[in-house]
């Protein structure tokens, strides 16, 4: 929890400071910046399996019409993905109070190679959600033109 914590702090607060200096190919923020612009599908083991391992917290994203930089990276607010066998539940976290969530969405998903579609409704799918990357401890997705890393680790933010 204490590097969530740390690796938290460092998106919001390094962001200026580095942009500023030579960035350190190893340090967090490239790590997640290369995650979130990958161009390849990454998988590190059975995505069904992986996928239902436990609930997943957004730590950050990035809004892929903006440059491919660690100055895009944003913090996120620590929405919550959990998958089942076939059925999915996104917490969306109230952004003005970070311990509650605002709204939550259940469903059935199916997956078809790196993708999952999701219905809320018999008519049709709602959502497409695109897998760039899975292993055990973290997931990259894209959703609506963001790509969102996602651990299983939880914040403070978040209650169970």
């Amino acid at each position: 929890m204490a590097k969530i914590i740390h690796l938290l702090s460092f998106l919001i607060l390094g962001t200026t400071a580095m942009a500023q200096t030579q960035i350190d190919p190893d340090s967090v923020m490239t790590v997640v910046l290369n995650a979130l612009t990958t161009e390849e599908h990454t998988a590190h083991g059975n995505i069904d399996s992986l996928l239902a391992a436990g609930s997943w917290e957004a730590l950050a994203y990035w809004d892929m019409t903006t440059p491919k930089t660690v100055e895009s990276l944003q913090e996120a607010v620590g929405d919550r993905y959990s998958f089942g066998e076939s059925e999915f539940q996104i917490d969306l976290i109230d952004p003005n109070n970070p311990r509650q969530v605002g709204i939550s969405v259940k469903g059935q998903y199916r997956r078809s190679d790196y993708t999952l579609s999701l219905f809320t409704e018999a008519n049709g799918p709602k959502q497409q959600l695109d897998i760039w990357y899975i292993d055990e401890k973290y997931l990259v997705i894209e959703l609506d033109k963001l790509r969102i890393f996602l651990t299983h680790e939880k914040s403070y933010y978040l209650l169970d």
